[in-house]
């Protein structure tokens, strides 16, 4: 079994510095997360992150928790952390979804009409939503 994390958050991030600062934090992201075994997808678009972190839970947990410190992210919510039988992200040490414009846009989108059900639907409707555009980008 697999502990899969997902969170919400804020971007701290200056509008104009958003796309260089996310180029260094996924080059870094993906090379600890090979090193510690966790695979995921960060989507971003209209200020918004959210992430899904799956591995070994100590190692995920420890994550998450790095992540609700970082100056980078406000308003850090929790969506969901459960079990799983196997990885959705499983190709990717940190797949990213938003580089495109229109795949931003749709991420965008879609977050701003299922924000207000995230934590009541415990991730369901996002996780794929995530999937989905992650093989698009």
């Amino acid at each position: 079994m697999i502990y899969a994390l997902t969170y919400l958050s804020r971007s701290a991030l200056a509008a104009g510095t958003t796309a260089y600062h996310l180029n260094e934090i996924l080059e870094v992201s993906r090379r600890r997360n090979a090193a510690a075994g966790i695979t995921g997808a960060l989507a971003a678009g209209d200020g918004h992150f959210v992430q899904t972190l799956e591995g070994e839970r100590e190692a995920v947990e420890r994550l998450f928790e790095r992540l609700r410190q970082d100056p980078r992210h406000l308003d850090v919510q929790l969506v969901a952390g459960r079990l799983e039988a196997s990885r959705r992200f499983g190709n990717w040490s940190m797949a990213y979804v938003g580089d495109d414009e229109d795949v931003g846009a749709t991420f965008a989108r879609h977050l701003r009409d299922l924000e207000p059900q995230l934590l009541d639907a415990g991730g369901r409707n996002l996780l794929p939503l995530m999937e989905s555009l992650a093989r698009a980008a």
